[in-house]
């Protein structure tokens, strides 16, 4: 049986060392101090090397900040459309890959030949609370229009002023239910004028 962590583990040395390229080890290592979790040489050897059977995911996102990629890309590198194993008995292409990883897909699990095993499903419904959120920067409402609005008339300004309350309204609310369901909402950055 394949051994997933130590697969997993090796594509994301193999994408450290295609990233950092020319840069010497030492350069990876005074890199990710920098950005606060230093990450010794000897370890990135190891791991570019496939001599490792897991990394922690502390060292993933900070040789991700490291190397300016997406912690992602290190991970399921052949985005979009490139096979990746999701899990240890479940392949997909990355691009679906890393919209479940970042809830825009659910996975679901369904009994597909009606013979009592469970195979895992994709689906492109996003998790409840990254749909909240994104319903949020949804009911925004362009930004040029309302400074359009605003540079005209008095009926154009009442109908901007009419817009952002609208959309005020509708924040607060959806804010609502992104707490309710165990989201954090920082309030300092929610002005009320």
């Amino acid at each position: 049986m394949r051994d997933w962590q130590k697969e997993m583990t090796d594509q994301i040395g193999r994408e450290v060392q295609r990233l950092r390229g020319d840069r010497s080890l030492l350069w990876l290592e005074t890199r990710t101090g920098e950005l606060g979790h230093k990450v010794a040489r000897s370890g990135i050897s190891q791991l570019e090397n496939g001599n490792r059977r897991s990394i922690s995911v502390a060292e993933w996102l900070v040789l991700a900040a490291a190397l300016e990629t997406p912690p992602l890309l290190l991970l399921w590198p052949k985005y979009p459309d490139g096979n990746t194993a999701m899990l240890p008995k479940f392949e997909t292409d990355a691009f679906s890959a890393h919209s479940w990883l970042a809830g825009k897909y659910s996975l679901e699990w369904k009994d597909l030949e009606g013979c009592g095993a469970i195979e895992p499903i994709l689906t492109n419904h996003p998790v409840p609370l990254v749909s909240l959120v994104e319903q949020v920067g949804e009911a925004l409402p362009p930004f040029a229009e309302i400074a359009r609005m605003l540079n005209g008339d008095a009926e154009q300004i009442a109908a901007a002023k009419a817009s952002l309350a609208a959309f005020r309204k509708k924040a607060r609310e959806l804010n609502r239910q992104i707490e309710a369901l165990g989201g954090y909402i920082d309030e300092t950055s929610n002005e009320e004028n």
